[in-house]
């Protein structure tokens, strides 16, 4: 409906990415300074120890994601009933504020007696 607006919002996309894909080429791809160099004779297989186990996960949880979403369910259900009950609570007493409920809930009763 804006052709104007869309080939400027094409251009400022081209232009980004062009600039993301120098930035990546000169920090990534360019010659590696001294400092880095003296590291590079260390080189082993171990990045890829850690890549082969975080990526079965990754697979294996695109394939069974039922044992991911069961393990959720205990923590949004807390979340769940925490919400349900500080709406009920916010009908109930509008005049007070979530903070002044939550430092009135969980302040000793030193402070309670001498506020």
């Amino acid at each position: 409906s804006q052709p104007a607006w869309a080939a400027v919002a094409i251009a400022t996309f081209l232009i980004l990415a062009a600039g993301m894909l120098w930035m990546f080429q000169r920090v990534f791809t360019g010659p590696m300074s001294p400092a880095v160099e003296q590291f590079a004779a260390n080189e082993d297989i171990a990045p890829g120890r850690v890549m082969i186990p975080v990526t079965a996960l990754i697979i294996w949880f695109g394939f069974f994601p039922q044992y991911m979403i069961h393990s959720m369910n205990d923590p949004v259900d807390t979340v769940t009933q925490y919400m349900q009950s500080h709406r009920i609570f916010m009908k109930t007493q509008p005049e007070m504020s979530p903070l002044e409920h939550f430092l009135r809930m969980n302040r000793s009763d030193d402070e309670a007696v001498h506020p």
